[in-house]
């Protein structure tokens, strides 16, 4: 039976100095926004003209457009919600708008550029509750779980996170009266934190995590396998065969199938939202008339190892399997688009 809906309490000192910042941040650039919004659409035309580009540029400025009007609604409505709510009450009203904020992103993405969804397996991820693993190519991917599994299935989604997105203000206002868990690189407590969020999953829920733990590159994929030097030999092979993907860190999905075996996996493959990876390559045109493919596949907790040396020996298999999709729908050919960012 699944434990009360409440949020966890988490340890954030800097909870209130942030949000000043990270708030009136938000203010000034639509501020800002609104009062150059004709010289700089103005601008992005000029710039079709000399370098045509599919309106890229025009495309990323509207889409900064919508995304601050998104976080200023989701304010006005976290703001709403707490004054007229509280309990659990106020995280399922937390929830719904959480819902409805991802699902304007998304649209809003996949109208300005064009996409084109190709979602293959979703049914897969119900019932409840699951481990959803989800590949990590760029900022965008973050909405996807909510903007398919919850507006989608329903679904209650409890997210595992790095701070860093804490500094987006309605992840962290919503995102922390939901159960989730905003964890810090380097801190020994973290895998308990990560351990304890999975306790208690219902039949309407699940818990998603981005194993890899940042994007791509040929840098961090080599530094990532460096960081296996000490595991058996057939475990770093599988981990240098990655070719497209990160080697995923067994930290976090070794210590949520610890706390709850019961737990069926479902891993997220996708391809086509590389080109969000940065503001430059929306500028580019990167992302503009993609066709972003998303399969879904569920493994049943009766087929997942329960020592935890073979349990990462099967996690990697599984990601190789990912790996080897990714490319074979981009006919071989890298996926990267804007070289090696430094930044997660």
């Amino acid at each position: 039976m699944a434990e009360p809906l409440v949020a966890p309490v988490t340890d954030d000192p800097d909870r209130w100095r942030r949000r000043a910042i990270s708030i009136s941040g938000v203010l000034l650039a639509s501020w800002a926004l609104a009062a150059a919004a004709l010289p700089l659409l103005l601008v992005s035309l000029l710039l079709e003209l000399v370098r045509p580009r599919k309106l890229a540029a025009t495309r990323a400025l509207l889409m900064f457009g919508a995304y601050l009007g998104c976080e200023l609604l989701g304010l006005l409505g976290a703001g709403w919600i707490a004054l007229t709510t509280s309990g659990e009450a106020l995280v399922e009203a937390s929830y719904t708008l959480q819902r409805r904020w991802n699902s304007a992103l998304c649209g809003a993405l996949s109208a300005l550029f064009n996409l084109t969804w190709d979602v293959q397996g979703l049914d897969q991820c119900r019932p409840g509750p699951t481990l959803l693993l989800v590949r990590h190519a760029s900022t965008a991917d973050t909405i996807l779980p909510v903007a398919l599994l919850s507006a989608g299935l329903g679904l209650k989604l409890r997210y595992v996170l790095k701070s860093e997105l804490l500094w987006d203000p309605c992840i962290d206002v919503i995102g922390q009266r939901v159960p989730n868990v905003f964890v810090r690189r380097g801190d020994a407590g973290e895998v308990d934190r990560v351990r304890a969020l999975a306790r208690g999953l219902g039949a309407d829920e699940t818990l998603v995590l981005y194993p890899e733990g940042t994007r791509f590159s040929p840098a961090r994929q080599t530094a990532r396998v460096a960081e296996l030097q000490n595991q058996p030999e057939d475990i770093q092979a599988l981990a240098r065969a990655l070719q497209v993907t990160l080697a995923p860190k067994p930290g976090g999905v070794l210590a949520i199938l610890d706390a709850e075996p019961r737990l069926d996996v479902v891993f997220c493959a996708h391809t086509g939202l590389e080109g969000a990876r940065t503001l430059a390559d929306l500028v580019r045109g990167e992302l503009v008339d993609k066709v972003v493919k998303v399969r879904f596949e569920r493994v049943p907790a009766a087929e997942i190892p329960t020592d935890p040396a073979a349990r990462y020996r099967w996690l990697l298999t599984r990601w190789g399997a990912i790996d080897e999709w990714i490319r074979a729908q981009n006919n071989g050919a890298s996926v990267i688009v804007s070289g090696d960012p430094q930044s997660p």
